[in-house]
């Protein structure tokens, strides 16, 4: 039963999932802490705006979700000091700009998508300095939906919805819901593509066990759930070929043994 599993998506707003989805086609299964809708596997939630409004929102959809296996997609707007408003974009990297980690989720569609490091701020940004992303969404998001999570069950799409010839305080949401209304179709054709993926993952994704050349090594609980995920990611992307044997000395540590893995199964 491994094989099934949850799409979860994560919008700040109502007008804007709206605009992206026929919500007429869900089922409105709670209102109460927050707004979410049911279509088959996929669920939607409306989290409001920041990073911890995006945490809870993540939160309350594991209580929604019936299989184990929980895809993670986080769509909203962002803010960009050069592309074109309506721009389509994948992160490829997550920054805190309150506490400074950085999270690194997947990038699972074509390079015609282009892929943008996302930094989340607390408020609205009116100063773009850097050419990335600005939110204030992502990291809340990414930083509880990547637990017991791999980097392939993460996605985060970004609509540009203002840029330094469009500053945010220039439109009216309304016209931000129109600016959105204008990716509908891409958006659900990438949201397909990645259910197509999903399923093909979750099989993969079922209880796994160490080779029995780690079983002896003594690794904390943290250290066995790190390898166990980079053994999932492994055999993901080498179509469930299982990873070679490491020749590792005895007199090495468990935090040595877990960075060589990290080293050499990420370069296979």
């Amino acid at each position: 039963m491994y094989y099934k599993f949850n799409i979860v998506v994560i919008i700040a707003h109502l007008g804007e999932a709206r605009s992206l989805f026929n919500l007429a086609d869900y089922e409105e299964i709670s209102k109460y802490p927050l707004l979410s809708y049911r279509k088959h596997n996929r669920i939607i939630v409306i989290s409001g705006e920041g990073r911890f409004q995006a945490a809870a929102a993540v939160m309350h959809a594991k209580g929604l979700c019936e299989h184990k296996i929980i895809f993670w997609l986080n769509i909203g707007c962002a803010g960009h000091p050069s592309l074109k408003l309506g721009t389509v974009v994948q992160a490829g990297k997550i920054k805190d700009c309150e506490n400074g980690r950085s999270w690194f989720p997947s990038t699972p569609f074509s390079k015609k998508i282009p892929i943008i490091e996302v930094k989340s701020f607390e408020k609205p940004v009116n100063h773009y300095e850097e050419e990335i992303c600005y939110d204030m969404e992502a990291s809340g998001f990414i930083e509880l939906a990547q637990k017991d999570a791999i980097p392939e069950q993460l996605v985060v799409l970004k609509i540009i919805c203002d840029n330094l010839m469009n500053p945010v305080q220039s439109f009216s949401f309304r016209e931000i819901e129109a600016c959105i209304l204008s990716r509908k179709n891409l958006i659900n054709t990438l949201v397909e593509i990645y259910s197509t993926k999903a399923a093909k993952i979750a099989k993969f994704l079922k209880p796994i066990e160490l080779p029995w050349w780690l079983r002896t090594n003594k690794f904390t609980h943290s250290q066995r759930h790190q390898v166990k995920q980079l053994l999932h990611s492994y055999m993901i992307k080498n179509k469930n070929s299982h990873p070679p044997m490491l020749k590792i000395m005895q007199d090495k540590s468990s935090r040595e043994i877990l960075q060589e893995i990290r080293h050499q199964w990420k370069m296979k």
